[in-house]
C-alpha cells in the first residue's frame, strides 16, 4: 500500500481513464528499487508483463499483412512491421508461470466458496497453498491479443531475435540470418523451423506494413 501511495503522489493520473495509471510504474521502480525489496528485479519484470497485457488488450492495431501481400517480394527486400499491441519481453523471471499459479489459486478459492454455499453444513475454510515467488529463469515472451482475447506466448531465443530485429526495420533475410548466426543450436532444421514460426505469426496477425 505504501508503494502505491508514493507512486501516485509522484505520478498522479494525467488521463481521463485509469487505463494508463500504471504506465510509469516501471520507471518509478527503477528510480526507487528499494520499494520492491527484496525482489526488485522480479517486481520490474512483473510490472513490464502486466503493462504489456494492458497494451495488448486495448492497444491500437493495423491491418495485418496477408501472404498474398508479400508473395512476390524477395526476403532480401522484404520488411515487415509488427502490430502496435504486440509486446516482446526479455525477462529474467518466469512471471508468466507465476501469474498462471496466482489465477489458478484464485479460481480454486472461488470454486470452493461456491461449493460451500450450496451445502447445508458449513466447512472450515481450507488454507490456501502458498505460491512461490517467480523462478529466476530467462524467458522471452510475446504478449498479444487474438480474436479479442489476451494471450502470452513463450518464444525461442532465435524467434525473439527475429521479431525484435524486424521491429527495428531490418529485412526478413537479415533478421533470420542474425538469429541463426547468434544461435548455438546446431541440430535445428532452420529453414523448416523459421517457416513454421512465420506461418504461426502470420496466422496470429502479428505482421503489418512497416511505418
Amino acid at each position: 500500500m505504501k508503494l502505491i501511495t508514493v507512486y501516485l503522489a509522484r505520478y498522479p493520473s494525467d488521463s481521463y481513464t485509469l487505463r494508463d495509471l500504471g504506465n510509469r510504474l516501471e520507471h518509478f521502480l527503477r528510480e526507487e528499487p528499494h520499494r520492491a525489496a527484496p525482489r526488485e528485479e522480479a517486481a520490474i519484470d512483473m510490472v513490464r508483463f502486466e503493462w504489456a497485457q494492458v497494451v495488448a488488450f486495448d492497444g491500437p492495431s493495423k491491418p495485418p499483412i496477408s501472404p498474398d501481400d508479400i508473395l512476390d517480394t524477395p526476403p532480401a527486400r522484404l520488411r515487415l512491421g509488427l502490430q502496435p499491441y504486440l509486446s516482446l519481453l526479455d525477462l529474467d523471471y518466469a512471471v508468466d508461470h507465476f501469474l498462471i499459479a496466482v489465477k489458478k489459486r484464485e479460481f480454486d478459492v472461488l470454486r470452493g466458496e461456491a461449493s460451500n454455499a450450496v451445502e447445508s453444513a458449513p466447512k472450515a475454510a481450507k488454507r490456501c497453498k502458498r505460491i512461490r515467488p517467480p523462478k529466476h529463469e530467462k524467458v522471452y515472451l510475446a504478449v498479444h491479443c487474438h480474436n479479442n482475447m489476451l494471450y502470452y506466448k513463450r518464444l525461442d531465443p532465435e524467434a525473439f531475435v527475429i521479431l525484435t530485429t524486424l521491429g527495428r526495420g531490418v529485412t526478413v533475410e537479415d533478421a533470420c540470418g542474425d538469429a541463426v548466426a547468434a544461435s548455438n543450436r546446431t541440430e535445428i532444421d532452420w529453414p523448416a523451423q523459421i517457416k513454421k514460426w512465420f506461418d504461426t505469426w502470420s496466422a496470429l496477425g502479428w505482421f503489418c506494413r512497416p511505418a
